[in-house]
């Protein structure tokens, strides 16, 4: 009356160790992942060190290259006309005088009524260059010649003969001379009376 049936108690143990096996397998494979979240955390911490030292270095190299320049500046005298200026020798006249249609407010008038006329000034060595427009004055007799002359440190510089409605400008070279003598004597008729004119006569440096 009773009966071995094997078939059904085989199929019961294997129903038993398979959910075992599966429950043991589960602890040991989420161990690993928390291991490795824990080491990737750690490895991404960021150094502020190296921003800071930049930013240090900038600064120091902006500071040096700030440079400080000096300008040099040469000084000159302003010019100077001779009618302002005192004679070491001789009187002359000055104001103002036509000299071939211009009016010339600074000039130095010459009389040659009674010969030559001479005048002399110091120039200190201070200057470089006389500049002027000569001439004869427009109320000069209508057939007067005057020569003009310029003499530094006794040597002859400058020399023309003007007559009426003539006139020239000069610009001499006067550096390093001590005493300037300028001259005016008639070169025709001293009845033919002629005015010389050093018109707006100045030094420059």
């Amino acid at each position: 009356m009773i009966r071995f049936t094997p078939r059904l108690v085989s199929v019961s143990l294997v129903g038993v160790i398979l959910p075992a096996v599966a429950a043991c397998g589960s602890p040991s494979t989420g161990s690993p992942q928390a291991d490795a979240s824990s080491i990737t955390a750690t490895t991404t911490a960021p150094s502020p060190a190296t921003t800071a030292t930049t930013t240090k270095t900038t600064t120091s190299s902006t500071s040096l290259s700030a440079t400080t320049s000096t300008s040099t500046t040469s000084a000159t005298s302003a010019p100077m006309y001779l009618s302002d200026m005192s004679t070491v020798s001789g009187g002359i006249i000055t104001g103002e005088a036509e000299v071939n249609g211009i009016l010339f407010a600074h000039s130095l008038v010459m009389d040659v009524t009674f010969g030559p006329d001479t005048v002399e000034y110091n120039l200190g060595r201070h200057w470089q260059h006389l500049q002027a427009t000569v001439g004869l004055r427009d109320d000069s007799a209508a057939h007067a010649q005057v020569r003009l002359e310029a003499f530094v440190n006794e040597r002859p510089l400058y020399s023309h003969v003007f007559g009426l409605g003539e006139s020239e400008q000069i610009n001499l070279d006067v550096s390093g001379v001590l005493r300037l003598r300028v001259v005016a004597t008639p070169a025709a008729n001293p009845n033919d009376r002629g005015i010389p004119i050093w018109g707006d006569a100045q030094l420059t440096g």
